[in-house]
């Protein structure tokens, strides 16, 4: 068995569809891909996930003026950050395009789809069957304010 070539995993981009307009962002460079690992290992940290707390500079490092915010986006989206402007795309469509990029970057194609389709939210794990207290009873339902039914 031999390896693919990686350019038949990767694919040339991901297409993101934009108000019936599809823009396709390309795969980042190696450098821009280091870059956004080490932000997002500071993201997790910052959100108490992670191993310790983030450093003072680690989280100054997440601050960007509007310069470097614009100089990120194009550097993350390639030229379809300046279509989208040309297009007049709204800014929360370029975060959301943004993100999703960031997270086919660091993690996978898969992850991103499921990012992108629900709406920039990242859905919280649900626990595996097993995972699971057997045979414990739910909680009782709180009530509604309604009065019981009297039996007849």
């Amino acid at each position: 068995m031999a390896f693919k070539d990686a350019s038949e995993i990767i694919g040339a981009g991901m297409a993101l569809p934009i108000r019936g307009k599809v823009y396709t962002i390309p795969p980042v460079s190696a450098e821009v891909g280091i870059t956004l690992e080490n932000i997002a290992k500071v993201a997790i940290l910052a959100t108490g996930k992670g191993h310790r707390e983030p450093t003072e500079a680690e989280l100054e490092a997440l601050q960007l003026d509007d310069v470097a915010e614009k100089v990120h986006a194009r550097t993350v989206l390639g030229p379809a950050y300046d279509e989208m402007v040309a297009d007049g795309v709204d800014y929360e469509a370029i975060k959301l395009a943004l993100r999703t990029a960031t997270i086919w970057a660091v993690d996978s194609l898969e992850a991103a789809e499921k990012f992108w389709n629900a709406g920039g939210v990242v859905p919280k794990a649900r626990k595996k069957p097993a995972d699971r207290k057997r045979g414990a009873k739910s909680a009782p339902r709180a009530s509604t304010g309604s009065k019981p039914r009297k039996k007849s």
